[in-house]
């Protein structure tokens, strides 16, 4: 279940909402940089930090898995 949620996570950050960062910095981050972003937020449990780089889709999703 953890890994499954995990993955969920990770796979949603290739597809975040535009609206998480201004244009010039999502233009300046590559997704490995948005990725340590993530895990450095799941690490310090910095949640809001974590669905701000999340695809407003993928955050629904985990919101009805998690409920």
């Amino acid at each position: 279940m953890r890994a499954s949620i995990t993955l969920l996570l990770l796979v949603s950050l290739t597809a975040r909402a535009p609206q998480a960062q201004s244009a010039q910095a999502q233009a300046a981050e590559t997704p490995e940089q948005v990725t340590d972003r993530f895990i450095t937020a799941m690490r310090t449990g910095d949640w809001k930090g974590m669905a701000s780089l999340m695809h407003q889709n993928a955050l629904k999703e985990m919101r009805n898995l998690l409920a």
